[in-house]
């Protein structure tokens, strides 16, 4: 065998190799990731002091517990002049089995005056176990985030599959939810229907409450 089909047979082997590679790499999740919209979702959000219809302070910080795998955060949201807490929240933040989505599980908390600032008091987070949370959200409520770029995300909750049993009213509830979060804004609504479709509380659609990054 010749010189030059020896450099041809090797030349080749390369090709195949390199094709090889690339096409493994292709099949790897890329672009912005899950990690990037936790951090994106840190630190300190409000309405503006002059909003004459809505006054809320959300704050979110990571939660690095040995007893929680994966990427978690704590959320606490206040209302009024007065920033009464209003609502706590832990989540936990996913890649979708698609590779293009985020998704993120949210929980209650079984003792929530347990963790009102928590941030004040180092251990508290890091201490979490799945005991402290309560699952109290229907299966297909998950909030699903769509990459726009690594700063700029936006999220639903799909009212044809989040179905709530609202005990005031003694009815289920379809609930729907939108979201979008870049580096200075923290847009939020959220709306109920009847099962015929009729809106019972909420925003008007494509309104937002807009949060600002403090």
């Amino acid at each position: 065998m010749t010189k030059a089909i020896y450099s041809a047979i090797a030349l080749a082997g390369i090709m195949l190799l390199s094709s090889c590679a690339s096409t493994t790499k292709g099949t790897e999740p890329s672009g912005p990731s899950a990690e990037d919209l936790l951090a994106l979702m840190m630190g300190t959000f409000a309405t503006n002091p002059d909003d004459p219809d809505y006054n809320f302070q959300d704050q979110r910080v990571r939660v690095d517990s040995p007893a929680l795998d994966g990427l978690w955060f704590y959320s606490q949201l206040k209302s009024g002049s007065e920033r009464t807490v209003y609502r706590q929240r832990i989540a936990h933040l996913q890649t979708a089995d698609d590779g293009k989505t985020v998704v993120q599980q949210t929980y209650a908390l079984m003792n929530p005056d347990d963790y009102v600032n928590a941030w004040e008091r180092p251990g508290t987070l890091t201490q979490l176990t799945m005991e402290d949370l309560d699952p109290v959200f229907s299966e297909g409520c998950d909030l699903v985030w769509t990459p726009q770029n690594i700063d700029d995300w936006t999220g639903y909750v799909d009212p044809a599959t989040c179905q709530i049993y609202s005990e005031r009213r003694g009815a289920t509830i379809a609930i729907e939810s939108e979201v979008r979060i870049t580096n200075e804004v923290y847009y939020t609504t959220e709306r109920g229907f009847d099962d015929k479709g009729t809106k019972l509380f909420g925003t008007d659609e494509g309104a937002f409450i807009q949060l600002y990054r403090q």
